[in-house]
């Protein structure tokens, strides 16, 4: 149905249709209810025929749906200033009560579902959201759409629950929902969208409920209404069914159409800009939570969603964000003072109703950080060049082609979930036409739009704000009252913003080349053959150093192919803290090199480039992602030939993060834990001081020698020819100059077992400043399919638990999670405590996780056979689920590779090993495997909040205290190294299970 005009009947509207990608096989239907709602249709039955043609095990699908409500006003009664954000908060709690009264999320989580809800800032909505098996699509939807015809509470129900408590819920409420809260404080004072915490705060003070529920009834009936409702459903059925679904009498026809006019206090102020404020044009100095080191300008402009076909925004953040030769990023990164890796945005904006934001942020390296005036005048000269240059057609154009073409060729399903909540806010900004391509594609150049942003991008509007983990506190005198972060507001010096708006353009700056487009050139489906195997199989390379897997793509058949490539790293070379760290600074050099080289090749290309203890991972999808290895595998060749500088630079950035990570309790206990049950792993301390003595020769070094003893894995799933995977990984051989005698000394995934009883690691928080204590005990079980099972039924039970119990006051962030450890499956359950108490220990988080485990034990023991059933059913309906794109299968394959077990099948051995499973059996494996110390293998890390006064150093300190020797059958580790020593270990084998 492709209406050019909108087509009214007596039920509904019928909107235009929107415009979708070639490869996007869903129906699409835009209607508008009588009473004004907006509704999106999506029909998927296509995905249906498909897998039942294919014969595919995974094709549950569940129906979806989300449902935007806008109740944001700039009007609000002065004796009740945020108001709005109190009436989002009775939608919440009333909404709740909604599901508790219809057993709504139980009903759901039974049939493999999920629900949520959540904000966005931009359009100030709140949106419902929940999917569920189709067959019970409609039963939920009809009480789902019943809430929203009349979601305020009686006045009798709402004045028995409103209290303070009730009231610092909403009041939290509020501060999650102010967008960019370092900003907030900055707008003018008389400008509506100035809500601070303080003023809400007012509203408690001698707060008269009676009043407030009067001002509530007031603004549902003033701003509550169909027509600032907007629905996105999506199942497998067909376009006029769905339409039945939400036209029904019992569903979204009743929600309430009001007679007052729409809220215009949006146009009142959308060209009023409210950070025209002295306070907003400073230099703000704040300290970061992170070893992060960023200068962020930021500019303020009216709202510029309306400029949607022109994106004059986006061709400026391009321009200013692009990474190729002749650009900002270029410049800053050869002189050293920018270390932001590829793939991170660097220019962006921020679209609101009432305002648009426009930023860059630029990680400052050790360097940058010496030179914040130096980077800033590039900045301000590359601005000012854009300005001289002017739009250029020819760039916007390229633009232009390049969106759409990945919007045409390059099109990925997404689960329903995400898909209707991410379309659902294109309905409040687009016209049903545009709902689907509005945020992608550049529709009109228009040059004087440019020109008007590119003359909002002057000094003396700017905000500038520098973020570091490092400054003095003595010099940050001021405390940021929604975050609580400490800060320090500099005036600009005049003279500083005199140069920057004359600052000439330097002679680096160019236009971006003309991208090579013979990456697009793959618009064609190869051949498939008659029959193709369910799962990878393994290729005949010839080469003992290639392991290749391989599989066409029969299902969604579309112009592209994913290729994983691990480099792993031969024999001993990776043994020691000292190579893995410096692997690590030669990924992240290997991701710079490339960003500037890549930048050439016409966009729909994507790539990811990570470590791990045996090398480099690469991942690549595209039309041509062999044509992208081969200029990635060219970096890793000439990494040695790097500056000194460059290597000084990323790797002071490593020691960071290295830092950011162990200094987080829960993170070195889990770190803790992979070092103790792994035959090889090195620790985010020990890389952290390899770092700190590692050279730059050594680095050349590492870099020369790890591609001449590699072992390579790939995986190709796709659009490609047999012979294509082949011929593509010759040449990297050729490159690296491979030695085939390191092919037999690949290392295998080798695994500790455990000793029977309970083993101990208690250590101190490294971070002197942090309180926080955590536990993390893990139970290790085995290797096989039925053990893998179990232990997902007793996560998926112990997680229920969790939710339905109330926590300790002093404990905090229960977890329970299903762990695999190179193939050995288990379970982790943590709990983690934060006080300043100097004596605190974390004994009794270990109680408290041994009291919820007698609590889980009586739960489990009340389960009866047909509780046990929905369970099973969930983790079927997961186990089904349908791919949604090729990329997930790719993930999946991968995994088992990665772990060398190469169970391609494991969902399909799961489901049949999930049917045999009763609850007897579940009853006695808990009891066995995690509360018999005779056949329990559990590893209990302590780590313990610190006092504040003690000196900091870096290094793992062990703590023995009066408790642990009470225990004697307990095993305590001390060195962890001498403990493994004692230990078992895994047998290996290609296929463990």
């Amino acid at each position: 149905m492709q209406e050019s005009e909108n087509i009214k009947s007596d039920q509904v509207e019928y909107l235009e249709t929107p415009i979708k990608s070639k490869n996007d096989k869903k129906e699409y239907r835009a209607i508008r209810l009588p009473n004004g709602l907006e509704a999106l249709l999506i029909s998927d039955e296509y995905s249906k025929t498909c897998s039942s043609q294919l014969q595919d095990m995974k094709n549950e699908m569940k129906a979806a749906c989300c449902l935007c409500v806008r109740t944001r006003t700039f009007k609000e009664p002065s004796e009740f200033p945020g108001i709005s954000f109190f009436f989002d908060y009775i939608l919440l709690a009333e909404f709740d009560k909604h599901c508790q009264k219809y057993d709504f999320k139980e009903f759901i989580y039974k049939h493999g579902g999920s629900w949520d809800c959540l904000f966005d800032y931009d359009e100030y909505t709140l949106s419902f959201i929940f999917d569920i098996q189709e067959e019970h699509f409609l039963s939920v939807l009809i009480h789902f759409a019943e809430f929203f015809t009349n979601p305020l509470p009686e006045k009798d129900a709402f004045m028995q629950n409103q209290n303070e408590k009730e009231f610092q819920k909403a009041l939290n409420l509020a501060k999650f929902r102010v967008h960019q809260p370092q900003l907030s404080s900055f707008t003018r004072t008389d400008h509506p969208i100035n809500i601070t915490k303080d003023h809400i705060i007012k509203e408690q003070e001698n707060l008269d409920y009676t009043k407030l529920y009067e001002e509530l009834y007031k603004f549902k009936e003033r701003h509550y209404n169909a027509r600032s409702i907007k629905l996105v459903i999506q199942a497998r059925l067909p376009l006029n069914t769905l339409e039945q679904y939400v036209t029904i009498n019992t569903c979204f026809v009743n929600v309430p159409t009001n007679e007052l006019s729409l809220d215009d206090s949006i146009e009142l102020i959308k060209n009023d800009v409210p950070f025209d404020t002295a306070a907003f044009q400073k230099m703000y100095k704040i300290s970061a939570l992170k070893h992060v080191r960023q200068l962020e300008i930021t500019w303020a402009m009216p709202s510029q969603l309306a400029l949607y076909k022109s994106k004059p925004y986006r061709y400026i953040s391009c321009l200013i964000g692009h990474e190729g030769k002749g650009s900002l990023i270029s410049y800053l990164r050869k002189k050293i003072w920018n270390i932001t890796v590829s793939n991170k945005e660097i220019c962006y904006n921020i679209h609101t109703i009432t305002y648009s934001l426009f930023k860059i942020s630029i990680d400052l390296s050790n360097e940058g950080k010496q030179h914040v005036k130096e980077v800033l005048d590039t900045i301000f000269s590359y601005i000012n060049w854009l300005k001289k240059e002017g739009p250029q057609k020819k760039i916007y154009d390229e633009f232009s082609e390049s969106s759409e073409n990945i919007f045409r060729e390059n099109f990925k399903e997404e689960n329903p979930k995400d898909n209707v909540s991410s379309l659902c806010i294109n309905l409040y900004q687009y016209p049903s036409r545009d709902y689907l391509i509005g945020s992608k594609i550049y529709f009109e150049y228009d040059p004087e739009s440019i020109t008007n942003i590119l003359n909002y991008l002057i000094p003396e509007t700017a905000n500038i704000m520098i973020f570091d983990k490092d400054f003095d506190n003595m010099e940050l005198d001021k405390v940021d009252s929604w975050l609580k972060v400490r800060y320090t507001d500099i005036e600009i010096p005049h003279e500083w913003l005199e140069h920057w708006k004359s600052v000439e353009p330097l002679p680096h700056f160019h236009s971006p080349g003309k991208k090579d487009a013979f990456l697009h050139n793959n618009h064609y489906l190869i051949g498939l053959p008659s029959k193709i195997p369910k799962y990878p199989r393994k290729l005949r390379s010839g080469i003992d150093l290639l392991e290749i897997w391989y599989r066409e793509d029969p299902k969604f058949r579309l112009p592209i192919a994913y290729m994983y490539v691990h480099f792993i790293s031969c024999g001993e070379f990776l043994s020691g803290p000292e190579n893995f760290a410096l692997m690590t600074v030669y990924c992240n050099i290997i991701k710079l090199l490339v960003a500037e080289e890549l930048y050439a090749i016409e966009s729909g290309l994507t790539y990811d480039i990570s470590v791990n203890e045996k090398g480099i991972i690469i991942k690549l999808s595209g039309p041509w992602p062999n044509c992208l290895l081969n200029i990635i595998t060219k970096c890793m060749k000439n990494c040695s030939n790097i500056t000194k500088l460059m290597f000084e630079m990323i790797k002071a950035q490593q020691i960071d993060i290295c830092n950011d990570i162990f200094t987080k309790p829960e993170e070195l206990a889990k770190d803790m834990r992979l070092w103790i049950l792994k035959f090889v792993h090195y620790t985010y301390v020990d890389v952290h001081n390899a770092l700190q003595n590692v050279s730059f020769q050594e680095f050349q070094k590492f870099a020369k020698h790890f591609i001449s003893c590699l072992y390579i894995q790939c995986l190709v799933q796709g659009n490609m020819k047999e012979v294509d995977v082949i011929n593509s990984l010759y040449p990297i051989l050729k490159i690296f100059n491979c030695n085939s005698s390191h092919s037999n000394k690949k290392e295998s995934n080798r695994v500790f077992q455990l000793p029977l009883g309970t083993s101990n690691c208690k250590l101190k928080n490294i971070n002197k400043h942090d309180p926080t204590s955590v536990v993390v005990n893990t139970y290790q079980i085995d290797a096989s399919i039925e053990s893998s099972v179990l232990m997902r039924l007793i996560i998926m039970i112990m997680e229920l638990s969790l939710k339905s119990i109330q926590n300790d006051d002093l404990v905090q962030h229960t977890s329970c999670n299903y762990i695999d450890v190179g193939g050995i499956v288990g379970c982790s359950i943590s709990a983690t405590q934060s006080v300043t108490n100097k004596s605190c220990t974390t004994e009794f988080i270990k109680e408290w996780i041994d009291r919820f485990l007698d609590f889980f034990k009586e739960i489990l023991n009340g389960f009866s056979e047909n509780n046990l059933d929905n369970v099973k059913e969930r983790l079927r309906i997961f186990k089904q689920h349908a791919d949604m794109n090729l990329e997930e299968e790719v993930n999946r394959n991968w995994n088992e590779i990665m772990k060398g077990q190469y169970i391609f099948d494991r969902d399909e051995r799961e489901i049949l090993a999930l049917n045999n499973i009763k609850i007897n059996e579940l009853k006695e494996w808990f009891d066995k495997y995690m509360r018999n110390e005779n056949y329990m293998k559990k590893l209990s890390v302590h780590v313990i909040g610190t006092d504040p006064d003690e000196a900091q150093s870096i290094a793992l300190e062990y703590i023995i205290d009066e408790h642990q020797h009470k225990n004697i059958e307990e095993n305590y580790i001390i060195k962890v190294e001498e403990y493994k020593k004692k230990l078992f270990v895994y047998p290996v084998s290609e296929n463990t299970i």
